[in-house]
């Protein structure tokens, strides 16, 4: 289910108008959790085909929803975004600069208008994808630190919790037990912490065996000693280094 709040015809005419939008049909889409979306045919649009995506974000506060539309502005053009549409002023004109709006409110609620993009879920994941992936993440990197102050922009994490315990409520059983399950299994995982001390071990432990197997016992000694302390670096030293020390 993808639509939580019901809105009318004339409703949807009217939000459109704000984006400067002329408006001839909107259609529920029924992917998604936890906002309420929908396809929008303009008057410009083949039948069946849309120009646009409406949103109403129904959990996160209008305000969240402003500085994630300043973002993805900030990246249009840099990245294939959907960039949210500027509210057009009572007087038809756009506002310029950091003054543009992009969020309207209904019932304490935000909405926002965005192009649709061209393109398909992808059904396998190509080394290529994760090149071209992690590129884009460096340059949303690069264009977050253009936005100052940052604290201005920063939203708190979604309670992704909130959304398991609703949407809970509407799943077959056998899928309700599925969602517990995993929800139970990535609760277990192991801490960023405890992964990167793991790691780090592990690393010392594969550094002290690479200069063992170099043949400089006093060097291997040494770190050895050091990394003894840790309970990690105990285990893998007796397997990587006792025998060659």
């Amino acid at each position: 289910m993808s639509v939580y709040t019901q809105l009318t015809d004339d409703q949807f005419a009217a939000f459109c108008q704000s984006f400067g939008v002329s408006f001839a049909r909107a259609v529920p889409i029924t992917q998604g959790i936890k906002n309420s979306n929908w396809f929008i045919q303009t008057t410009d649009d083949v039948d069946g085909t849309y120009s646009y995506v409406f949103t109403l974000f129904e959990e996160r506060p209008p305000a969240d929803i402003e500085k994630m539309a300043v973002i993805l502005n900030q990246l249009n053009g840099k990245l294939p975004v959907a960039a949210p549409l500027a509210v057009i002023e009572s007087n038809g004109s756009q506002t310029d600069g950091d003054d543009k709006r992009y969020v309207i409110h209904y019932e304490d609620k935000a909405i926002t208008l965005v192009p649709c993009l061209a393109g398909l879920h992808p059904e396998q994941t190509t080394q290529t994808m994760c090149h071209d992936i992690g590129a884009a993440l460096a340059t949303l990197h690069e264009t977050l630190q253009t936005l100052q102050p940052s604290e201005q922009y920063g939203v708190p994490l979604y309670p992704w919790s909130d959304v398991r315990d609703r949407e809970m409520q509407f799943m077959p059983g056998d899928e309700a037990k599925l969602m517990s399950d995993i929800w139970g299994a990535y609760s277990e995982l192991p801490s960023s912490k405890c992964i990167e001390k793991n790691n780090r071990c592990q690393a010392v432990a594969l550094a002290i065996e690479t200069v063992a197997a170099a043949g400089d016992r006093n060097s291997c000694k040494k770190n050895y000693k050091l990394h003894w302390k840790t309970k990690i670096g105990r285990a893998s030293c007796r397997e990587r280094v006792c025998d060659k020390v």
